[in-house]
């Protein structure tokens, strides 16, 4: 669900995902784009006159979203205790119900539906406002009263909390931003039951949060990671079990999953546990691989009768060459991380419990850098092992040369001739 959120006075909600905090410019009236599930908070109170503005566009497939407002006022001399007043909105598609549930001193009121008029439809814009009165909030949702809440509190001084929570956009990953500047994509495979196995919606999901994050201004790399007991097992054994030959050569089956090989943004793989099969494959496709300790990699798809059939042949073969990679695509034999390491499959090996750490400090020393200067340097790697020798040295200078006309080159080396500290602005 695409939401934006302001007020008419001098308060807005940053843009972020899960983080409280607020904090806006003087007197201006903004408005923010913002990614649900959000939290945050606003400064200056609830006075009369003043609004929430909630605006956003409807999913193409809902199921439900809340829209919650905390306030607090501080103790008056005619009050014994501190006053709070919580207002929650529900909307339901099922049902085709908009709810409405009031706190005022800890205890909630029975939830008040506003039905027969349910005021969402799917795929289109919405307009939600919540006004602020004289010891009373009116709801409207596109110009409509819908409900009438009495506080009865003569002065609410802050709103301490509002939030936003809509449908998980995500069923088998896990998607966030890490980092002290939150400037590192964060995607953790989710399927704990099933070892991560690689369903195709979970590699869908994958690809979708990849997009956002390569969209993401402010995200400079990507980690991937699953849990400590497995990366990914392998792919969905059960979904593929019945494909004929048909289905998988017409349907180009796995083709999407090359999308983790096509993020121009760099992508860090922080391996636990089980890297079989697809598992594998997908941490080859990543940029850069720290494994835990007692990681495990292999590709048993012989044993099932089939090969690899994401790179497992082609990739394996260029980092570890073609003796090791014979024995583990004929044999099904996994190697430890101490092996891996020593093969040029992974670059770092750590404890388990620091792996993902470690990657996300990674991605932040990278994501500290040009983003673009990043993606030039990426494709020049990459392309090491799709051409020769002298058209690989071809292609290095052309993007070396290319450098020179960003100016993040120019402050680079400037800062570098200044001897301080660059400021890169991705340009």
């Amino acid at each position: 669900m695409k939401l934006k959120l302001k007020t008419t006075e001098d308060e807005h909600l940053n843009n972020s995902i899960g983080d409280t905090g607020l904090i806006s410019p003087d007197k201006e009236d903004i408005s923010r784009i913002l990614t649900v599930p959000f939290k945050g908070r606003i400064r200056g109170g609830m006075r009369p006159g003043k609004k929430i503005i909630v605006m956003g566009i409807v999913d193409a497939e809902p199921d439900s979203f809340d829209v919650s407002l905390t306030c607090s006022c501080n103790k008056d001399k005619d009050e014994e205790e501190v006053t709070d007043v919580a207002l929650k909105l529900s909307a339901r598609f099922a049902e085709r119900q908009f709810l409405r549930n009031a706190r005022i001193s800890g205890k909630w009121s029975e939830e008040e539906t506003a039905i027969p008029y349910f005021p969402f439809i799917q795929d289109q814009p919405f307009r939600i406002e919540i006004h602020c009165e004289h010891q009373r909030f009116r709801i409207f949702v596109d110009g409509h009263q819908l409900f009438d809440f009495y506080h009865k509190v003569k002065s609410l001084l802050t709103i301490d909390m509002i939030r936003i929570d809509g449908s998980e956009p995500y069923q088998y990953i896990l998607v966030d931003k890490k980092g002290e500047k939150k400037n590192v994509g964060f995607i953790q495979l989710n399927r704990p039951k099933a070892l991560n196995a690689l369903c195709d919606g979970l590699m869908l999901e994958v690809g979708k949060a990849l997009d956002t994050f390569e969209n993401d201004t402010e995200v400079g790399a990507i980690v991937i990671t699953g849990s400590e007991k497995a990366f990914a097992a392998g792919a969905d054994i059960k979904e593929m079990q019945h494909r004929t030959f048909q289905e998988c050569y017409s349907g180009n089956f796995l083709a999407h999953w090359n999308k983790v090989s096509m993020v121009k943004k760099p992508v860090i793989a922080a391996v636990n546990g089980f890297a079989l099969g697809g598992g594998c494959e997908l941490a080859m496709m990543c940029d850069i691989i720290y494994a835990g300790e007692k990681a495990q990699f292999g590709q048993p798809e012989i044993l099932l009768g089939t090969i690899p059939g994401s790179g497992g042949t082609q990739r394996l073969t260029r980092v570890v060459g073609k003796s090791l990679a014979m024995e583990m695509v004929l044999t099904g034999d996994r190697i430890s991380a101490q092996d891996a390491k020593q093969s040029g499959l992974v670059s770092k090996v750590f404890p388990a419990d620091q792996v993902v750490s470690e990657a996300v400090k990674c991605g932040e020393k990278i994501a500290s850098n040009s983003k673009l200067v990043s993606a030039m340097a990426k494709e020049a790697v990459n392309a090491a092992f799709e051409l020769s020798l002298n058209e690989g040295n071809r292609l290095e200078k052309r993007l070396f040369h290319a450098s020179f006309a960003t100016e993040d080159r120019k402050e680079g080396m400037t800062a570098f001739v200044e001897k301080r500290k660059a400021d890169f602005q991705d340009k």
